[in-house]
Formats: C-alpha cells, structure tokens, sequence
C-alpha cells in the first residue's frame, strides 16, 4: 500500500484498518503491540481524555434526553470516531452521509457499528469539557490596555478556510481574530476568520471585528489598540457614545 498510487488501493486499505480497529475494540483481550486500535488511539486520543468525553458527553445527552438518553461507553466512543474517519473517508468522494447507513445502496460497516440515529444523537450532544464551568469571560478581568488583531495558527491539512498570508512566520494556518490583554498576553475574545459567504465580501468587517471582540467592555474606560485594518472613524464614533 506504501508504495501504490492509487487513491481507490489507499482508500481500501484505510477501511479494513478501521475495519481491523472495530473488531479489536469489541474484543475483551486487546494485544497492547502495535495493532491498528492502538496506533489509532495513541495518535489521536490519550484513555484518560476519552473518558473525560464520555464523561461530559452523557452529562449533556442527559440534560438534552433525560431518561431517553442511553449512556456512551469507552468503546462505543471508539467506535463513533471510527466512523467518523470513514464519513470523511467516503465524504471525499461526494457520498452523501445518510446513504452510508443505507441497506440498500450505502457501507454495510456503518449499521453493523451502530445506527445512524444513534450516530446523530451523538453528535449532537458530543462535549470535551464540562458545558457547566464558568467561561473565562466570566472569570478573567482584563487590565486596562488590550489589542485586537489578527493571528495565524499554524495548519497546513485540509481546511475550507485556511489562510496564506505571506508576512507570517508560518505562512499557511487559521486565522483567527483576538482581544488579547497587554500585560497577561491571555485571550480575552476570538473569533475564527472563514472568509466570504457566498460571493459577498463582509463590508465595514474591521468594525465588526472590534466591536465583537470587544463586546462586554464598552463602558469600562479601556484602551484598545488595532491597526489600520481595524481602525474607521464610524468605529470610533461608536466607542465615543458608549464610554
């Protein structure tokens, strides 16, 4: 497989790798050597972060379900990962994702792991922290100097809206727009950069930008520093009537 160029050869050998990863994960001796559950597992997930999403995970099923809610288990967990690679795996050839569940037409994989509703439930109520804790902005009070501006956060794989920007040290990456205090350097706000929707570039974005980053502060005398970019008399003009 390492050495061929055919997209359907790779394609083929990456199912029976999860193929191989569902049976090991529903096997009771699992051999700890390198096999494709634990190389899957010790490059994507570490055991005591699996159970933190299970953990969180059932915490949101039952406040979204109640009693309806079936509780999520370290294997099925694997399991639904496991299907997730393979949504992408065959989303790349422009299969439609409800079609994978089909008896007829669709992967017989998918049902034989799980049910697509059992799939979307999960989905909906997937959590990796606890939805109950404070937000940051609820307990981080920022100095009075902060800046917005924007930051590149290095990505090179496939990503509708990953960016180039030739100034950056790494050049290709996330971009993201963020309020960050001038003395801790800590993150107050961000907001994610992805782009145009449609074929309408957003107008007047440098305001909304600011304004948004900065949302919750507006009547609390702080300096905030941007750029250019960022800068416009309108914007000023709104920061004038709420300070």
């Amino acid at each position: 497989m390492a050495g061929s160029s055919s997209v359907r050869v790779i394609d083929q050998g990456a199912e029976n790798i999860l193929l191989q990863w569902f049976e090991e994960c529903n096997d009771s001796e699992v051999d700890e050597d390198v096999t494709a559950n634990s190389t899957m597992k010790s490059i994507v997930l570490k055991d005591n972060k699996v159970h933190h999403v299970v953990q969180w995970t059932n915490a949101e099923g039952q406040r979204k379900y109640g009693d309806l809610w079936k509780n999520l288990d370290y294997e099925e967990f694997l399991q639904f990962v496991g299907l997730l690679t393979l949504v992408g795996l065959y989303k790349f050839h422009n299969e439609d994702i409800t079609i994978l569940w089909n008896v007829e037409y669709g992967r017989p994989i998918f049902n034989r792991t799980m049910s697509r509703s059992r799939f979307t439930t999960i989905s909906q109520c997937l959590r990796f922290d606890n939805a109950e804790l404070p937000t940051l902005q609820n307990s981080y009070i920022p100095y009075e100097n902060l800046t917005v501006d924007e930051q590149l956060l290095t990505f090179r794989s496939r990503c509708l809206f990953k960016q180039f920007i030739p100034s950056k040290p790494e050049k290709y990456g996330i971009k993201i727009w963020a309020a960050c205090g001038s003395q801790t350097l800590f993150i107050y706000n961000c907001q994610i950069y992805i782009d145009k929707t449609g074929d309408q570039r957003e107008r007047n974005q440098g305001k909304r930008v600011v304004l948004d980053m900065t949302k919750g502060l507006e009547t609390s005398e702080r300096n905030v520093t941007t750029d250019n970019f960022l800068q416009a008399s309108i914007l000023q003009e709104k920061w004038k009537r709420k300070i």
